[in-house]
């Protein structure tokens, strides 16, 4: 990615770097909001859940500058599996 960390689980969870470093599509953050209305999720889970999100965006489509929704539906299906 460029950002000067090596991991994507170094990615600090400060909003404004979540925001550039894991930036998502329309769609994507429409899911989230509804994943964290249904689920309450804590701040912390929602940066776990971006970054991991983010890792899923750079496996499955090099290159791809925002997190899809289907990245972040990845990203919580490795969270809570059904």
């Amino acid at each position: 990615l460029g950002h000067g960390h090596r991991l994507n689980g170094e990615i600090p969870t400060r909003p404004e770097v979540l925001d550039a470093l894991c930036a998502m599509t329309p769609s994507a953050k429409k899911l989230l909001e509804e994943v964290v209305r249904a689920r309450q999720l804590s701040p912390r889970v929602i940066a776990r859940l971006r970054r991991v999100a983010r890792t899923v965006a750079d496996l499955r489509a090099p290159g791809v500058e925002r997190v899809g929704d289907v990245h972040l539906a990845e990203a919580i299906m490795l969270r809570d599996p059904p």
